[in-house]
């Protein structure tokens, strides 16, 4: 309804992030304006908070819809191995 930016018309819902190991995880971002896909290695601040590390990529959605097409190549070649 009402302007003032949030919610509504096309505004993505908020997605948990998604652990995909001990200390990484996939979060979707707003950064600037635009979505990203960010997966970042978090760590354990000293007061005990989970934060997130340097170490990580930020991906456009352009460049998400790139990897996410290229899946089933990636799964090819990992088998290979």
């Amino acid at each position: 309804a009402g302007g003032g930016g949030g919610g509504g018309d096309g505004a993505l819902a908020p997605l948990a992030p998604i652990e995909i190991g001990k200390s990484r995880c996939v979060e979707v971002k707003q950064f600037k304006g635009k979505t990203y896909v960010d997966v970042r290695e978090y760590y354990i601040d000293s007061t005990g908070q989970r934060k997130p590390g340097r170490k990580g990529v930020m991906l456009s959605i352009e460049q998400w819809q790139a990897l996410t097409d290229a899946a089933r190549a990636i799964d090819d070649a990992v088998a290979q191995q």
